[in-house]
């Protein structure tokens, strides 16, 4: 279990790789649908798309138990994964942006489905040879590496190669990002037989055990329900609020670059800054204390938005509320990954992690996929507010269930 500097970077090529696409369609695809006049409601209504990732703990077990072809199990699945999401990248880059944007609409959705299936499969694999491989204690660093890679890849996708699409082009632009993800998979094959758990497992009656099984299992477990509890709740306001910051800044006024440069670049620079903090942090504080702090400064950022939509706020202070939001939410973010590797069954880590990373997703889908009609009906202002006020609700959750939180962290 002692993490080598090789599979540290293996994971970090890993979670690079699926920051590359999804940044690109998550950061720049709603300002880009922006800009081609299509409405709130139906920009929010694409966060459905990323179905796959709240139900990839169906399919979880499957790619636990069975290889791909001849391949290792963890090596098989992800190069397959990533290699479909580079033909779909190569798919996209035949026809141009009003195209698929318009006629293309269709496909383009069907595009984008296959592209979070094949990116969720990946994460299955990637997250379970993470917590195979890596100790109990260094899980802080774990957590750092997983956020940074992720967000080093959107900063490329949803940043750089925004700021640059009205220059290459969007063909040129699909063809530069199914390069970058073939380079960042390129140290999978570095993989070997000593780093793949699959071929050495660790508890030969488990390995055996039938998915069914492993499903009650994890529902018998004491206390599930509370821990499902504070895995909708702790991030749904963060979800709910951020699925209209393109929108928000469209609307104040900002270009596609501005939008590049300053939730792509910056703001996810500073998700990588927040990344490290909260790394550093989840240990002295303790996880119940990292949990109430992380959630308290990331309710407060969420509501410093609503009252910059309210015209409080100077136009440019958006980029200081942008920064501070994303460091938040990336602290966030590494407090409840660490608590759900702690809840994790010896032996079950990957069906479990996925499990309760689908929760969160899950949440988030629907939090975002309302989030334009929230703020049609309510303005930005108020629909900010709510978001800060989901995020104080999960606080609370954890305050009332702390005796149980400690209990099943405790380490």
């Amino acid at each position: 279990m002692i993490a080598s500097h090789r599979q540290l970077l293996i994971l970090l090529s890993l979670y690079i790789a699926q920051g590359l696409p999804f940044g690109f369609f998550t950061q720049a695809m709603p300002a880009i649908m922006r800009t081609e006049g299509i409405e709130l409601k139906y920009i929010g209504l694409m966060s459905l798309l990323a179905l796959p990732w709240a139900l990839k703990f169906l399919w979880a077990p499957f790619l636990d138990k069975y290889q791909f072809l001849s391949f290792p199990l963890r090596k098989g699945w992800i190069l397959l994964a990533n290699g479909l999401a580079v033909v779909s990248l190569l798919i996209f880059s035949q026809g141009d942006q009003a195209w698929w944007l318009s006629s293309g609409i269709v496909f383009t959705m069907l595009i984008l489905l296959g592209l979070n299936i094949f990116a969720a499969s990946q994460d299955i694999s990637t997250d379970a040879l993470a917590i195979e491989t890596i100790s109990a204690d260094r899980r802080g660093l774990l957590n750092g590496i997983q956020v940074s890679g992720y967000r080093i890849g959107m900063i490329i996708g949803g940043g750089a190669i925004l700021a640059w699409l009205p220059v290459m082009g969007w063909q040129y632009a699909m063809w530069l990002m199914a390069l970058l993800l073939v380079l960042a998979s390129a140290p999978v094959v570095l993989m070997t037989a000593h780093i793949n758990v699959a071929n050495n497992p660790v508890d030969d009656s488990a390995a055996g055990e039938s998915i069914f099984v492993s499903w009650k299992g994890l529902f018998q477990r004491n206390g599930i329900w509370l821990w499902i509890g504070l895995l909708v709740l702790y991030k749904i306001g963060d979800s709910f609020g951020t699925a209209m910051l393109k929108p928000l800044m469209i609307d104040s006024g900002y270009q596609l670059q501005d939008v590049a440069i300053i939730m792509g670049t910056w703001g996810v620079v500073a998700g990588l800054i927040g990344a490290i903090l909260g790394a550093l942090l989840v240990k002295p504080l303790g996880r119940f204390k990292a949990l109430v702090f992380f959630a308290l400064l990331q309710a407060v950022s969420l509501f410093l938005y609503g009252i910059y939509a309210h015209g409080l706020m100077p136009r440019d202070g958006f980029i200081v509320l942008c920064v501070i939001e994303h460091i938040t939410g990336a602290m966030a973010t590494i407090g409840i990954f660490t608590v759900m590797m702690d809840y994790c069954r010896e032996h079950h880590a990957g069906l479990d992690y996925s499990f309760q990373s689908c929760l969160i997703i899950a949440s988030g889908l629907v939090a975002g996929s309302i989030s334009g009609f929230s703020v049609e009906a309510f303005g930005y202002f108020l629909h900010f507010t709510i978001a800060a006020g989901l995020t104080l609700l999960g606080l609370v959750w954890v305050v009332v269930q702390r005796k149980f939180i400690v209990s099943v962290t405790a380490n």
